[in-house]
């Protein structure tokens, strides 16, 4: 297999990705002998480098990390909490600025403390590039004395700079370490029409709504002098995408080879896949540096077809050597066929010492009526199922405000003295509502899970997805309702063995849909 490595890593770069890893634990606030901002407010580099940098922002309604890389940076002393806040874009991209915008439709960051998790009080900062302040406790808006903040403005990126005095938070310089909920929120405009981006340094559970501490991250404010790292946003209940841009909407780069190209699925559909066909060989590249940790199992996941009769799919691991060249790493899949519809295809593997990129290349018969199209690339950390239950994502409040539940009317026939353990499988949110209104005021406990694709095991759940899959491998469920027509086809094979299963075992099933059923069979 041989290939120009440099011109490979050159055409993959699309988003450059340098940061090391740092020790998985809470990122630290240290304390400073030295005031961090020169008088005009600008960022005194040498003091910054004792300080952690968050990096690895995640879109909350995406769970995939953001485009375009944001860094923030916290230091303290005896009187103030010092933050370095800075977002780049693409300068092609970049908006308007003789629009005048409110606060939050301009580029902003929203800063977020809590500084006793133990109390139901947080304080919220929030600064736009074109100067504007926001301050809150809780949600509501309050002046919070003697902040200052420097906006720095560049060709790229911009930087808010602010000097918060300790007592207008609710804090006080730490003699020992002492933990805190934060959280650093961007709003970047600077995007294409309709693209604007949020993103979140707390891995949020499917939700926009930043007004929620217990989903925030902790860090440590400590007197103690330490070894600044690089801290990436992580979550142990969420599946977080690590690639920028899995759906190639922000692909810069000219391909020089006119038999690969970047087309949308379908005329003004504004969803874009790249084609390889006729000649193509390795046809993309998948920036990774700094992401991989070596030994460690990732999922690379898929979506792809073929054209014609005849198309597959592989991917190697680039590895950078000491001395700055580079050479093939270590396999991640190949000769994958793909099938004539698109599909998710789940392949795991393990990352190589010093890998760089992942390259990817179509297999097969070169010729003009046959090639791959991929529609999605996205890599996760971990082994994967193909079987997987998302989360819906929903914006607004999702936790009920005590007093405000809406109580169910009384069922007028009776209802079982022990909860009914029910999964509820529709083809769409809508669909659910019958359900829902059937086992209103009966002694139900009932998940609801909507299909995707025909035989595809990626369902959609308002519940949470990990206790559906224990329940499920428990045999906790009493009944399985399954309805509408064309359901059952759309049923995975992982999901109906689980069912066939349990059902064997005594569950009940309730399959309100004609034949055929597919997988249930």
């Amino acid at each position: 297999m041989k290939q120009s490595w440099k011109k490979m890593l050159i055409a993959g770069g699309i988003f450059l990705l340098t940061a090391a890893f740092a020790a998985e634990t809470l990122p630290q606030i240290r304390k400073t002998v030295q005031i961090p901002f020169y008088s005009n407010g600008k960022r005194i580099e040498a003091v910054w480098k004792q300080a952690d940098t968050l990096t690895g922002f995640v879109n909350p309604l995406k769970a995939s990390v953001e485009p375009f890389t944001t860094r923030a940076q916290m230091l303290y002393d005896d009187n103030n909490l010092y933050l370095s806040l800075g977002g780049w874009s693409r300068p092609a991209w970049k908006a308007d600025r003789n629009i005048k915008r409110s606060l939050f439709k301009d580029n902003n960051f929203e800063f977020f403390i809590q500084p006793d998790p133990a109390k139901n009080v947080y304080y919220q900062i929030a600064v736009s590039e074109n100067g504007q302040l926001h301050t809150g406790v809780n949600r509501n808006k309050t002046e919070l004395p003697g902040i200052r903040k420097s906006i720095v403005s560049g060709k790229d990126h911009w930087y808010a700079n602010l000097t918060i005095p300790l007592p207008a938070i609710g804090l006080k310089a730490p003699a020992q370490a002492q933990t805190v909920r934060f959280n650093v929120c961007r709003y970047n405009i600077d995007m294409p029409k309709g693209k604007e981006q949020q993103s979140s340094f707390a891995v949020l559970d499917g939700s926009p709504n930043y007004h929620m501490p217990d989903q925030w991250n902790g860090a440590v404010m400590t007197p103690d002098s330490g070894t600044a790292a690089v801290v990436r946003s992580q979550s142990d209940k969420v599946k977080v995408n690590l690639l920028p841009d899995p759906g190639f909407d922000f692909v810069s780069r000219e391909f020089k080879n006119p038999d690969i190209q970047r087309v949308e699925t379908a005329p003004l559909s504004d969803i874009w896949l790249i084609r390889a066909t006729g000649n193509a060989y390795h046809f993309y590249g998948l920036w990774v540096d700094g992401l991989l940790k070596p030994s460690r199992e990732y999922t690379l996941r898929v979506r792809g077809r073929r054209i014609g009769k005849e198309g597959s799919f592989g991917a190697i691991q680039i590895a950078r050597t000491p001395d700055g060249k580079f050479k093939e790493g270590g396999p991640v899949a190949w000769g994958i066929p793909f099938t004539e519809e698109f599909q998710e295809y789940y392949l795991p593997f393990k990352a190589a010492e010093g890998t760089v990129t992942l390259a990817l290349y179509r297999l097969g018969t070169r010729g003009k009526e046959t090639g791959i199209e991929v529609e999605n690339i996205s890599l996760f950390e971990g082994k994967i199922s193909s079987f997987e239950i998302r989360k819906v994502a929903r914006a607004g409040i999702k936790k009920i405000i005590p007093g405000t539940e809406i109580r169910l009317p009384e069922n007028r026939y009776g209802k079982s003295p022990e909860t009914l353990n029910v999964l509820v499988i529709g083809d769409s949110l809508m669909s659910l509502t019958d359900p829902r209104e059937v086992i209103s005021g009966l002694n139900v406990k009932a998940d609801m899970l909507t299909t995707t694709g025909t035989n595809a095991d990626v369902y959609y759940t308002d519940e949470d997805p990990k206790a559906i899959f224990a329940k499920m491998d428990q045999g906790a469920y009493d009944l399985y309702m399954i309805g509408g027509r064309g359901v059952p086809g759309k049923i995975g094979k992982e999901l109906a063995k689980r069912i066939v299963k349990n059902v064997q075992n005594g569950a009940g099933l309730l399959l309100n849909a004609p034949a055929p059923y597919g997988n249930l069979v």
